[in-house]
């Protein structure tokens, strides 16, 4: 699985991900399990902004989590 994109980088931790910038090492959000929707999902930190590439790599690691989790 990818854990490292141009911007920003996932770290798993007990239960979720944490997504972290690569320039400043701060935590942007997370990734959690949101078992209503049977998925994968980004919780962004307030103040956070992204760009559209950032938004792309969130968007694939979440599929990357979905692929190993389907329906679970």
């Amino acid at each position: 699985m990818k854990m490292k994109y141009k911007y920003i980088r996932f770290r798993k931790c007990l239960g979720y991900y944490e997504i972290i910038s690569n320039s400043q090492g701060v935590v942007l959000g997370t990734i959690e399990w949101y078992k209503v929707w049977k998925q994968f999902c980004f919780i962004p930190k307030d103040n956070c902004i992204f760009s559209r590439s950032c938004m792309l790599d969130i968007a694939d690691f979440l599929d990357q989590l979905q692929k190993e989790r389907p329906y679970t």
